[in-house]
């Protein structure tokens, strides 16, 4: 949402809710994100915790962090079943001076290993910075590893 959007709501002086996709990484999430506090449990799929940003003055906002127990455990054990095959694909390519160089470059090649980078599309997509892009692309030349860019 844009901020010329949260100031028209703010001036209207109701009560409003807006939700936004952690991902987004602003200074506000971020500092709503690293504030200490207790999730409350609400059912098995929801926590909630209510954060102040700025804790205390005339400007603080309140926010309301969501999270889902059962999907943050679901990516968890995605993310170490992805390390624990790439750990074993790793082991399996000998690591040796006598292996073929190429073998060491399987785990990397294949398409569920590979770095992916995305740009946003649609309405309110962001724009991105091609020279951002152009540095991974670099990074991964540098590095031999493949480089995909999906629009």
């Amino acid at each position: 949402m844009s901020p010329e959007k949260l100031k028209t709501l703010s001036a209207s002086g109701g009560s409003y809710i807006v939700c936004t996709p952690m991902r987004l990484g602003d200074a506000v999430t971020t500092a709503v994100l690293t504030r200490a506090g207790r999730f409350k449990r609400l059912r098995d799929n929801l926590e909630v915790k209510e954060v102040w940003v700025p804790p205390s003055g005339a400007a603080r906002r309140r926010y309301v962090v969501c999270r889902n127990p059962v999907e943050a455990e679901r990516a968890r054990k995605k993310r170490e079943d992805i390390l624990v095959g790439l750990e074993r694909e790793l082991a399996a390519s000998g690591r040796s001076e006598e292996a073929h160089p190429k073998k060491a470059c399987d785990p990397v090649a294949a398409n569920q290993y590979r770095p992916c980078l995305k740009g946003e599309s649609g309405p309110g997509a962001r724009p991105i910075e091609a020279k951002w892009v152009r540095e991974i692309r670099k990074q991964c030349r540098a590095a031999s590893v493949p480089f995909f860019f999906k629009q």
